[in-house]
């Protein structure tokens, strides 16, 4: 099963959180501007597709590499992808706090939303 983790990213520009969900060898992670654990049901926070650090960071806490901050984890468990492609990710989290039906859908260029799906 795979998994995912939620990080605070703080000490480097405004807090923001870091949604990396594993995928093969890496996470793919999109910087969430808005509180996540907060989503409303439909409702909708931007989210921007980053790099796609190593699986360690599933398990990390602590001092970002070349001093850009620190992440703590506020939430982490089970992934259970549904599709991932260039536009639009669908899957369901087993965390303590995000839990049920999410999707990520490819809006512009980088940009994208974050959504907790209510009716599938």
């Amino acid at each position: 099963m795979r998994r995912f983790v939620l990080h605070k990213h703080s000490g480097c520009g405004p807090v923001h959180w870091d949604l990396m969900l594993e995928i093969g060898d890496v996470l793919a992670t999109w910087r969430i501007g808005a509180d996540p654990l907060a989503i409303s049901p439909r409702g909708r926070i931007e989210a921007v597709r980053i790099h796609d650090p190593r699986k360690a960071y599933l398990d990390y806490s602590g001092a970002v590499s070349g001093g850009r901050g620190r992440v703590e984890p506020e939430d982490a468990g089970q992934l259970s992808l549904t599709s991932g492609d260039d536009d639009l990710w669908t899957f369901e989290l087993g965390g303590s706090i995000l839990q049920g039906p999410f999707e990520l859908r490819r809006i512009v260029d980088g940009r994208w939303t974050l959504q907790r799906v209510v009716d599938r």
